[in-house]
Order: structure tokens, then sequence, then C-alpha cells
């Protein structure tokens, strides 16, 4: 695994750093200023299409706030939301119609009507909302039952802790080209993960700590050999209700010879599985110890793939 370094950014003096209003990328992740004074961070945001700002702390959430509100449709937002309420997602809505991905890591301030406001995201591609224990079951199915949504390939809602199966049921009816879904240590979902088998575009499906999670819902999966037919990565690990026999049973039975299930230690379920049929999840590969087994929805999304016309040599802070 690679580590980003963190870096420590300092305020410069508008003499020393001149302001490059045509910035159409900023990436502030892993980021720790010293400086409460940010006065100088809005004045880059104008023109601004990604907008990365994950585990970057020091900054006062009134800042990121005003960024936000000075910025003129943004199709990439990452924020790293600890200590940040639902003003920073209403000045999100407010300025980025035409959002397409975005990330927030720690939502456990954020409420109700911060996943309301969503709906205004219709062409919205990727979502993560990670943590968020206020946001109260039912919430995010009054999201998805409203369809704004239907263009989501890739969500994660790690540690939704209030996430039921109508949630999971209105997420599968809304987003039916998902591909990628990590609803890991949701820890209040069973019957609806059935669900998700209508959606025929899965590759990748995380389903870790699901503590009420029984093999039923898990077989639906897999219900019959036309079922989920691209899905390559399920992963059970920490679920500790599942029949492992009957799974094995029915991916074999199936011929699904290119899924690979992990289990509850993290292994590969029925053994070692070749090289050749390890899956690639955006375009990272996994070993057979698969420890806490995740993925990142963003691995493989960078400026260049998000700012249509920003060449390889973009210009950044």
């Amino acid at each position: 695994t690679t580590t980003t370094p963190t870096t420590t950014a300092t305020t410069p003096s508008s003499n020393a750093f001149p302001i490059p209003t045509s910035l159409l990328s900023l990436d502030l992740s892993h980021t720790t200023f010293n400086y409460g004074n940010h006065d100088w961070l809005p004045l880059f945001c104008p023109n601004l299409r990604y907008l990365d700002m994950d585990n970057c702390t020091g900054i006062e959430p009134d800042t990121i706030t005003t960024m936000l509100l000075n910025t003129n449709d943004l199709l990439y937002v990452a924020l790293d939301g600890q200590d940040c309420d639902d003003v920073l997602v209403e000045a999100v809505v407010a300025t980025s119609p035409s959002l397409e991905y975005l990330s927030i890591a720690f939502c456990e301030e954020l409420s109700d009507a911060a996943v309301d406001a969503l709906t205004t995201f219709s062409k919205l591609k990727r979502l993560r909302m990670k943590k968020a224990a206020g946001i109260g079951g039912g919430t995010f199915a009054s999201l998805f039952s409203q369809n704004s949504l239907k263009l989501l390939t890739h969500i994660d809602l790690t540690e939704c802790a209030h996430l039921n199966d109508y949630d999971v049921e209105c997420m599968a009816a809304c987003c039916t080209q998902l591909t990628h879904a990590i609803l890991a240590w949701c820890t209040n979902i069973n019957t609806g993960v059935s669900a998700l088998r209508h959606c025929s575009f899965l590759e990748a499906l995380d389903l870790t700590g699901t503590k009420k999670l029984r093999t039923p819902a898990v077989l639906d999966l897999m219900e019959h050999p036309h079922t989920l037919p691209n899905l390559k990565l399920l992963s059970l690990k920490q679920c500790n209700a599942m029949a492992d026999a009957a799974i094995l049973h029915r991916k074999n039975e199936q011929g699904r010879v290119g899924l690979l299930v992990v289990d509850y230690y993290g292994q590969a379920l029925g053994g070692i599985t070749p090289m050749a049929l390890r899956p690639k999840i955006n375009n990272d590969s996994y070993d057979e110890d698969l420890g806490f087994f995740s993925f990142n929805i963003f691995s493989d999304v960078h400026p260049h793939t998000v700012v249509k016309g920003l060449v390889a040599s973009h210009k950044h802070l």
C-alpha cells in the first residue's frame, strides 16, 4: 500500500505567489495548514473544475465554504468532511449542478438534509459518503426514489450505520448502471442486498462487516447463471453468519470461475485463485490475503480525465 506523504502549506504573500485565475485543478489532499488565515484560497476558485481536499486539515469550515461558493460548476469535489456540516454540501449544490464526482470521507456531522440536497446532481457518476452516522434509515431511499441519481456507476456508503434494506432496494432500482458498490460495515442490512441482482453491470460488491447479512441474500445475487454476469469480486469478510459451503457450491455450480468471493477471514473462498483469474478493480490487483478488504472507487479518477482538454502538465498548487 502506498501512503501519500503529508505536506505542510504556508500562506504565500501576494508578491511571492501570483494567483492563476485560469486554474482548472487544485489538489490539496493530505495537506496540513499551519496558519489560520486562508483568505488567499478562494481567489483560486472561479474556473476550477477539480477540487480535492481529502484529508486536508487546518482550514476552517467557513473558509472551505467560501472557496466552494466562489467556484462555477465543479465536476469533481473531494472533502474531508470532519467537523463540517450541511453547509458544505449546500455550497456545492448551489454552485455545481453538473457535478459528476463527490467524495466526503467523514460525514458524522451531516444530517438528512445533506442527502436530500443531492437530488440536484442528475449527472453524478460516483458518490462516496462514509461514516454517515447521523443519516437516518430511509433517507437514502427517499433520495434514490426520485431517480435523480440514475447515472451512478460507483457508490461507497461505508459505515452508514442506519442504512437499511429499503434504502438498498431503492438504490438498486434507481442505479441500474452500478458497477462498484461498497456497503461495508452497514450493520443494519440483510435482505435488501438481494435487490442488487438487478444491477446487471455490477463488477465489485463489498459487504465487509454487514453483521445482519444472511446466506439467502447472498445466494440471491447468484440466483441464475445469468444473474450479475459481470461480478468479479464479492467481499463477505467479517460476515459471521455465512454458510460458506452453500455459497461455494452455488458459485461452482454456475461455473463462475471469474468470481472471487472473499470469506470471513479475508481469504478466497474455495482456496487459491489462479493468478490469471484474480480480478482487477480500478486497475488494482489483489493478493490472496486481502486483509481489510475494500477498494477506492476514485483510484482511477484523475484531473485530466475529469476536465476535458486538460493537458497532462495541468497547473497545480
